[in-house]
C-alpha cells in the first residue's frame, strides 16, 4: 500500500502537473486467491473511488505476447476472456474520462 502511495504522489510530477489519476486496474486477478481478496479489499478501503471495477483476470494465452510480438485481439475473438476484460475496461475508462472532462 505504501508503495501504492508513493506512486500516486509521483505520477506527473514535475513534468505533467495536469495529469490525473483514474485509479487502479487489478491484473492477474484470481479471484480464488485470498490475495486477490485482500488486495483488493485494502485498496477500496484506502482508495475507494479510485479502484476500477473491471479487473484483468489470469490468462495464460497472455504470457507470451510481448515475444510474439502480438496483442490480444490476435489471440482471442470476442468471447474470450481477455478480450472480454479489456472491453469492459475500456468502456469504465472512457466513463471514468468523460466524468473528469465533464467536472
Amino acid at each position: 500500500m505504501a508503495k501504492y502511495t508513493s506512486t500516486k504522489r509521483f505520477i506527473g510530477f514535475p513534468y505533467n502537473t495536469k495529469l490525473k489519476n483514474l485509479g487502479v486496474v487489478l491484473t492477474m486477478a484470481n479471484k480464488r486467491e485470498h490475495i486477490f481478496k485482500d488486495t483488493k479489499e485494502a485498496l477500496e478501503n484506502e482508495f475507494d473511488a479510485y479502484v476500477f471495477d473491471t479487473h484483468i483476470r489470469v490468462n495464460k494465452n497472455f504470457k507470451t505476447l510481448g515475444m510474439d510480438n502480438k496483442t490480444i485481439f490476435d489471440i482471442e475473438d470476442e468471447k474470450g476472456r481477455g478480450f472480454q476484460d479489456y472491453h469492459n475496461l475500456t468502456k469504465e475508462f472512457i466513463q471514468k474520462v468523460e466524468g473528469v472532462t465533464n467536472v
